[in-house]
């Protein structure tokens, strides 16, 4: 349960996530990079809270009885 559930989470940033290459990557300004690592922070911790509450509020059950 727990693995399939971090498996969900996985796909899910992959989906919202923001890849660069190397070179782009170092065309950023410091700025920019800064606002990339907070991005993707936020992502990460939306996830892991909508993830915490659909294990907590039992929802995983509905959908394994159906």
């Amino acid at each position: 349960m727990a693995a399939a559930g971090l498996a969900q989470l996985r796909e899910a940033f992959e989906d919202v996530a923001l890849r660069f290459t190397r070179t782009e990557w170092e065309l950023l300004g410091d700025g920019d990079k800064g606002l990339y690592r907070d991005q993707m922070l936020r992502n990460y911790r939306a996830l892991v809270s909508l993830d915490q509450n659909y294990w907590e509020s039992g929802r995983y059950r509905e959908t394994e009885q159906s």
